[in-house]
């Protein structure tokens, strides 16, 4: 304080760059050293009354002068603020506030503070401050003219932003294989700074809104790839579907009777039916149009008849008990705020539905609810060298390093409710992880890997791909227990191609809808058959084998994992919840019955978190196997430790 009041009404004396590098050497501690970066920050710049102390009136000073040159004051930040020594780990709220106060004289697009940005985003020890720096970088990015969108600056530093999270992943990678105590910390902040990033990204943004937007800016006669790869890897199947609940009230209007609208509605007696109850899978790129349709198909009832009201019992995004009546036929399902169990009301009257224009919604919807997920018009971030759909040897390098560090990552017991807080951590960044991979756009490569192995061709020559996964196109190396996350991934493609989402058109012109809807069945179709006669069941059944055999921690760290591959395989034996013909031919050749029905069990067993689906799924199972002979019976009452009563009184 003394040396700001000094050097504030001094004019012709100002603080040089060595006496303040003197200064900030005797800075140790954490608090000197926020204390120090704290005077810096305000006597960089004119302090103005009246913040001064009362016993400084005497100098009859009403403001205080820069207490250093703006020369100075770049030498400092660059110094001091900027520098890889600075310790960020340990510095909190006032020490950043103090960086941004620098930036705020026009700094921020140096090279120096976009490396320092980097730093502080993933080396911070305060969260908040991590917080608030990746909320900066990415301000910085996704300027309308930021110099660090272009290619090489004036020191030969690449800043693109695909360019610098890639290194910065690289670095985390090296770090977890080295088992670093900071790289957990690393790897969050990474993957939570691209996660954001893709929401900012124009062509890349994973909320319904923004994918609705680039399905529909596509020419018509696109081919279905082409629309796919469009779509996040986490809407393509129909695994993306919420389960809710349909009330269908059937009502009659005798409309004739009326003589005038404003009587009582004693002439006007409705007759309602018996009420339906049925359950619906909604995909969040469904429109509402496309949902009545769906209630109607079901109810043998006109589709513009009906009605869907409030009732909704899920959560609503940016909305209070949003009025269903309100919204247009255009309406994403993902607007309705609709999650697994919800339940609505449909009224199913014998008059067309009156819908409102979108210009028309009024305040039961909100005022953002057509775009309150759209990604900015205005943001630069540019990620296609990343996740770009032609599986070129960037995106493949890019996508195999995110899989080695989702490998990495220490996952200890969800179950566990107090343990230790860098096992919560860990946990977090794991699902981190994978909330990223569904928010991409599904890596091309791997695909082709899949299509080969069904097909039971070899890559020619694509060393990338064959590096991506560390083996050829064979089901034995696409599916691994020994790179268990990775056979994961896998398995969501299969599960898509094997249970594709059509209603992910339904927001597009109806001919282009039903086209696409059509080649993605049977394209599926196609690959139900080349899967199973190539082996994929087999493989995945192995898998869900393995798991099964493997301790008890490992299963219910294997829980993703188990329910795609439980998905799969009730998909593989099953047709409209009734057993298949190729379902019973499958059963024939089991070599491993014991084995299948021990990890279906431990599966219940093991897992209180396990999902009800899963469950039920585990159940249809269970069911079709002891339905299956006796040999299947012995099979599941000689479960070794009394699985099979254990099972039952899990249940």
């Amino acid at each position: 304080q003394i040396l700001r009041l000094v050097y504030g009404i001094q004019v012709n004396t100002q603080l040089r760059s060595d006496q303040l590098d003197l200064l900030w050497s005797m800075c140790v501690l954490p608090a000197d050293k926020e204390l120090f970066m704290t005077f810096l920050a305000n006597a960089s710049a004119e302090d103005p009354g009246p913040q001064l102390r009362p016993e400084n009136a005497m100098y009859n000073v009403d403001r205080l002068n820069p207490a250093f040159e703006s020369n100075t004051r770049n030498d400092v930040f660059q110094k001091i603020f900027c520098s890889e020594y600075v310790g960020w780990e340990n510095l909190g709220e006032p020490a950043y506030q103090s960086f941004q106060k620098f930036e705020d004289h026009g700094m921020r697009q140096s090279d120096a503070a976009l490396d320092a940005l980097w730093r502080i985003c993933l080396t911070s020890g305060n969260n908040y401050v991590a917080s608030q720096a990746m909320s900066d970088l990415l301000s910085v990015y996704s300027s309308s003219t930021p110099t660090s969108q272009e290619s090489v600056s004036m020191n030969g530093k690449d800043h693109r932003f695909s360019n610098r999270i890639f290194k910065c992943l690289v670095e985390v990678k090296e770090g977890l294989q080295r088992g670093d105590n900071s790289s957990e910390r690393s790897a969050e902040r990474c993957i939570s700074i691209l996660n954001a990033a893709i929401e900012k990204c124009n062509s890349l943004g994973g909320s319904a809104g923004a994918v609705a937007e680039r399905l529909t800016s596509l020419q018509e006669g696109s081919s279905l790839d082409s629309y796919l790869t469009q779509v996040p890897h986490g809407m393509r199947g129909v695994s993306s579907c919420k389960r809710i609940q349909v009330l269908a009230k059937v009502i009659s209007r005798n409309s004739p009777t009326q003589a005038n609208p404003n009587e009582s509605t004693s002439q006007n007696a409705t007759v309602p039916n018996t009420p339906q109850r049925f359950p619906l899978e909604i995909h969040p790129l469904q429109t509402v149009g496309a949902i009545k349709a769906q209630i109607g198909l079901r109810c043998n009832h006109i589709g513009n008849s009906i009605r869907i009201t409030t009732g909704l019992g899920g959560r609503s995004r940016g909305m209070n008990n949003p009025n269903t009546n309100s919204m247009p036929d255009s309406t994403l399902a993902a607007d309705l705020g609709l999650v697994e169990g919800s339940e609505i009301v449909a009224i199913l009257s014998d008059k067309p539905a009156q819908q409102q224009s979108v210009d028309n919604l009024g305040s039961d919807i909100g005022p953002d609810i057509l775009d309150q997920e759209q990604p900015s018009k205005s943001s630069h971030l540019d990620l296609s060298d990343l996740f770009s759909g032609d599986g070129s040897n960037g995106s493949s390098e890019f996508f195999s390093t995110l899989m080695v560090v989702l490998e990495s990552l220490p996952v200890l017991d969800a179950n566990v409710k107090d343990g230790p807080i860098q096992g919560k951590k860990a946990a977090d960044t794991h699902s981190l992880v994978w909330d990223l991979l569904l928010a991409m756009p599904t890596n091309a490569g791997i695909i082709e890997k899949v299509h080969r192995a069904a097909s039971g061709t070899d890559p020619a020559g694509d060393a990338m791909l064959v590096e991506s996964l560390g083996g050829n196109s064979d089901w034995s190396s696409l599916v691994d227990f020994g790179h268990f996350e990775r056979s994961v991934y896998v398995m969501q493609i299969l599960d898509s191609l094997l249970r594709p989402a059509t209603a992910m058109f339904s927001g597009l012109n109806p001919n282009t809808a039903a086209f696409l809807s059509k080649a993605m069945e049977d394209h599926s179709a196609s690959f139900r058959i080349n899967f199973t006669k190539s082996g994929g069941f087999a493989a995945v059944m192995r898998l869900f084998v393995e798991s099964g055999n493997s301790d008890k921690l490992t299963r219910r760290r294997n829980r993703m994992g188990n329910a795609c591959a439980l998905r799969i395989l009730k998909e593989c034996f099953f047709n409209n919840d009734e057993l298949s013909v190729e379902g019973q031919e499958l059963i024939e050749t089991f070599a491993d019955t014991s084995g299948f029905l021990k990890s279906l069990v431990c599966t219940v067993i093991d897992d209180d978190g396990i999902t009800y689906n899963a469950l039920f799924r585990v159940l249809s199972l269970v069911r079709m196997m002891l339905e299956s002979g006796p040999i299947f019976i012995r099979s599941f009452a000689s479960l070794p430790g009394n699985l099979a009563e254990t099972f039952l009184t899990s249940l």
